[in-house]
């Protein structure tokens, strides 16, 4: 068996600050223009189809999803944490992963008549059958994405995702004004699965061998277990939720609470989870030089925390011009709840980090403990709220999210031989400086009055906390500021081949 490591193309890599940066400015961008894709095709597609058809495929999709989740089995992570990559862990991940995606495409096939008769919608069954391609594509792309996520050449990861998905909405739209109601979809997803693998596939450099290894296989299930079960807690944690809400206070409720989430989605999407794809490959990379290792898990949460806080402190003081200019004023019950889960969202795009952290330096079995940890917590937390109402419900969503956080974070901590008070010392300063913002915010509204439309009255309001921020930042953390004006330069820097000083 060869020894011979996969090359990473180090040697390509600007420094790290200026790596880190850019995959931020990436992928961040790559969550916003999906999201919006998303957004446009839902707008369009409401148009031309039914609401039946919208939920055959919403019902095919929780079951897709989930059987997703084991076909990618947490070995794309395993890949990316690897301190050292060999060309048979590739080629086993690839092998053994194309094979397992086909075991659960014909599972699924078999399983659409059973599960069509249970649901008593027949349509069900052909769009199953047909989703279920999409294992195969989740299979193929795995290991070439771990390669560029490696490489950390998130550019290229952004390019092909927001091009597949601008193709697949483009046939998604084309199809449903030919008639062709929910395979419109259907052949949307499936394209937009597709188009991405192939994409990484292209990019990524890797073709894969058959230095299949059941030894080495071995080993990668070891380790992706953890990262499968963390998938799955979250996604149990994310679904639980609506199925409540629906099952127990009706559609309408579930709508009002679905557009408040909706938002919290995007932002987390843009703000939170694309950042936290950049994070775990640069942690992996440095897993073995804990104080550099400490000086990028601090900067990252000190510049997330620039960033999030006032984005979800903002939603949550301008919430009523958000919804009315978004959504319209009929969808007003939204608001509170929405203010609510913006407080889970502040928390989740810093904290976040602790998870991406733990999980590098190969802790991921700790990461699922805290996440089954929070997932026992809130089922019966959803069950008690939801006799209340959907404020409850999301009140105990962000509870159940404030008592674990510190689990992890204490834990992280522990993990850099630093402190709780030293990690988390970088956040008071955007903390004052967004309490700063949304005094001024909250100021300025009753002086705007109903003077002006809804939509100019955002614009004033994002002004004015924008500047309100920017300036107590300024005044209050001036080194958060220097180095947060230090990241966006070095986001927006082209490669001149000049090294750069890192936080890392």
């Amino acid at each position: 068996m060869s020894e011979t490591p996969q090359p990473t193309k180090d040697d390509e890599l600007g420094p790290l600050r200026e790596s880190t940066a850019r995959g931020f400015l990436w992928t961040g961008g790559q969550a916003l223009v999906n999201r919006g894709l998303s957004m446009v095709g839902f707008i369009v597609l409401a148009r031309l189809l039914t609401p039946h058809e919208y939920g055959v495929v919403a019902l095919a999709n929780v079951f897709v999803l989930l059987l997703a989740i084991f076909v990618a089995s947490g070995y794309s992570q395993v890949l990316v944490q690897r301190p050292q990559l060999y060309k048979e862990d590739l080629d086993t991940v690839f092998w053994i992963g194309t094979a397992t995606s086909v075991a659960f495409a014909l599972v699924m096939v078999g399983a659409a008549w059973p599960l069509a008769a249970a649901f008593h919608e027949p349509d069900l069954r052909p769009v199953l059958q047909v989703l279920s391609v999409t294992f195969v594509f989740i299979a193929l792309g795995s290991a070439n994405q771990a390669v560029l996520q490696r490489r950390l050449e998130f550019r290229r990861i952004a390019q092909v995702s927001i091009l597949a998905n601008v193709v697949a909405t483009v046939v998604g739209i084309t199809f449903a004004v030919l008639g062709f109601g929910v395979w419109s979809l259907v052949v949307q997803t499936v394209v937009g699965s597709a188009l991405t693998s192939l994409g990484v596939m292209m990019r990524s450099g890797y073709r894969p061998g058959r230095s299949v290894s059941l030894a080495r296989f071995r080993l990668l299930f070891d380790s992706s277990r953890n990262f499968l079960g963390t998938t799955l807690m979250t996604f149990f944690n994310q679904r639980t939720d609506d199925f409540l809400i629906g099952s127990v206070l009706g559609a309408q409720l579930l709508g009002i609470y679905t557009v408040a989430y909706r938002i919290l989605t995007v932002m987390t999407d843009v703000l939170a989870m694309s950042v936290r794809q950049v994070a775990f490959p640069v942690f992996s990379r440095i897993q073995d030089d804990k104080p550099r290792l400490l000086r990028a898990y601090t900067s990252a949460m000190r510049m997330s925390a620039v960033v999030g806080f006032p984005a979800f402190f903002f939603a949550l003081a301008a919430a009523p011009e958000i919804v009315h200019v978004v959504f319209g004023g009929q969808w007003d019950r939204s608001v509170p709840i929405m203010r609510i889960l913006c407080l889970f969202g502040a928390l989740q795009v810093v904290f976040q980090f602790n998870g991406a952290l733990l999980q590098s330096v190969g802790r991921a079995r700790a990461v699922f403990r805290i996440t089954l940890l929070s997932t026992i917590l809130q089922l019966p937390a959803f069950a008690i709220a939801v006799q209340y109402g959907i404020r409850w419900v999301a009140a105990s969503y962000v509870i159940r999210a404030y008592l674990v956080a510190p689990v992890g974070l204490i834990m992280a901590a522990r993990e850099l031989d630093s402190t709780l008070r030293k990690t988390i010392a970088g956040l008071v300063a955007p903390s004052l400086s967004t309490g700063a913002m949304v005094a001024a915010v909250f100021a300025v509204k009753p002086a705007l009055g109903e003077v002006a439309p809804e939509g100019v009255r955002l614009l004033v309001l994002m002004g004015v906390g924008l500047a309100a921020y920017v300036a107590a930042l300024r005044l209050l953390g001036p080194r958060t500021f220097d180095e947060a004006l230090r990241y966006a330069r070095s986001a927006a820097r082209r490669g001149t081949g000049r090294a750069a000083p890192t936080a890392a």
